[in-house]
């Protein structure tokens, strides 16, 4: 009586067992290119680079390499982003260091300050978000490196790329240079009463608006704070249909697009639209970086892995977790794309901390161990740090993508078709904190 219901169950399970290796096999070719071409890189010391040397491969001929990190608390990350950096500068040629950090503040502030020891320091600390600025990870290549490389003949220039402006450069000097961007044009809200009723005041109520809470943010909506917001939307583009055309090349106007997208991240608070909008806009700023600013110049990116990578819509198993970035925006632009390397950045387990919080004695945050079958457990254990490229695999296997887990997202195990969101991986095994830099160096 119960032969039938055997004959059925093994039925089911010779069905599993066929299809099972097909489902599966994707991840295991991913998995042995892993275990085979990982490359070791032993230390992060700056002074040894030739371990570097297939990332110099893989780069290849890129204008542009965008360095992620996991969380702005990752002070391993950081040192490997500055041993990297010291390579690509002085190896390959790249001369700009564009940072997820205030577009007005960095790229026009550190064209108007000199570059000795101590004025760095203090524009850093002025200008470039405090995650990094007060990093001790990030001391060495922030406060040494970078303005010992303006003794030389190929100094390494900063630019920023984020619209959301916090710097001090930015609150002293940004109205007065789209004053005087405006009143050079002839705009003809230049010469009316809401320009300067409405116009150059609300910038210094805007501004700040970068550093408030999200609660406080949410507070606001349907007040007349909103209703201004509007207004200065509404001013930005009619000003923005007056300009020629020949000036929508300068900075002061990427500054004024920057402002108006910003009041539009306000309005649209918690919601998609906010996010995507600041996506979008970094990706142009940097576009300009790349096209305008510095047409002849290879470029360094320093981002959070979240906002350099591509596909980010359309990767994720989870469709929930799908989202616009930066990279994606920015990798639209087929030639763009073909010139840019994107590495991300992984770690097995360890803790993180920004520096901020660091210096208020907060707790750690502990990154669990990778579990067994995710992509940090594919490479060999015995490695402290490795590289990872992900598109000589894709180069081997054109077709591929299948999704597989991977920390590069935060600190937490997402199952995405990564090889269409990274070009590469920088792995680290154990994730050391930020330290706060108690020390101000000259």
């Amino acid at each position: 009586m119960q032969k039938p219901r055997l004959d059925y169950l093994k039925y089911v399970l010779f069905i599993v067992s066929a299809i099972t290796p097909i489902l599966g096999y994707g991840q295991p070719k991913l998995k042995q290119y892993v275990q085979q071409e990982t490359k070791d890189i032993p230390s992060l010391i700056t002074d040894n680079s030739d371990d570097l040397l297939p990332i110099r491969q893989a780069v290849g001929d890129s204008r542009v390499v965008m360095l992620g990190e996991q969380s702005h608390g990752d002070g391993t990350t950081f040192l490997a982003k500055t041993k990297l950096i010291k390579y690509l500068h002085e190896q390959m040629g790249f001369n700009v260091l564009a940072f997820e950090s205030d577009f007005f503040a960095l790229t026009e502030g550190w064209k108007h300050t000199s570059h000795d020891s101590a004025t760095v320091s203090r524009f850093f600390k002025e200008n470039l978000y405090p995650v990094w600025s007060y990093s001790e990870e990030c001391s060495l290549l922030l406060y040494n490196y970078i303005p010992d490389s303006y003794r030389s003949t190929h100094p390494l220039i900063i630019a920023g790329f984020d619209n959301q402006m916090h710097g001090r450069f930015t609150t002293d000097s940004l109205k007065k240079s789209l004053d005087e961007f405006l009143s050079t044009n002839h705009s003809e809200y230049y010469e009316s009463d809401d320009y300067k009723s409405l116009f150059l005041p609300f910038i210094d109520t805007l501004l700040p608006s970068n550093y408030k809470t999200t609660l406080y943010l949410d507070s606001l909506v349907n007040t007349d704070f909103i209703k201004q917001l509007e207004k200065f939307q509404t001013a930005v583009e009619g000003i923005e249909k007056e300009l020629p055309n020949s000036q929508k090349r300068e900075a002061p106007y990427l500054a004024l697009e920057n402002l108006k997208e910003f009041a539009i991240e306000i309005c649209n608070q918690g919601k998609s639209a906010s996010h995507n909008t600041r996506e979008a806009r970094m990706a142009k700023n940097l576009k300009w970086l790349v096209e305008e600013r510095y047409p002849n110049e290879k470029i360094i990116v320093w981002a959070a892995n979240l906002h350099i990578m591509k596909n980010g819509e359309t990767s994720f198993k989870n469709p929930h977790l799908g989202i616009a970035s930066m990279g994606h925006y920015f990798s639209t632009d087929s030639a763009l794309h073909q010139q840019t390397y994107m590495l991300g950045f992984t770690s097995n387990y360890g803790q993180s901390q920004t520096a901020p919080k660091a210096s208020l004695n907060q707790p750690l945050f502990l990154i669990k161990k990778s579990r067994r079958n995710d992509f940090e457990n594919w490479i060999d254990q015995e490695l402290d740090y490795a590289f990872i490229d992900f598109q000589a695999f894709k180069k081997k296997y054109p077709d591929y993508a299948d999704y597989f887990k991977l920390k590069a997202r935060g600190h937490s195990a997402i199952e995405a078709r990564w090889t269409e969101v990274f070009d590469g991986i920088f792995y680290i095994k154990e994730m050391q904190p930020s330290h706060f830099l108690k020390s101000k160096r000259p």
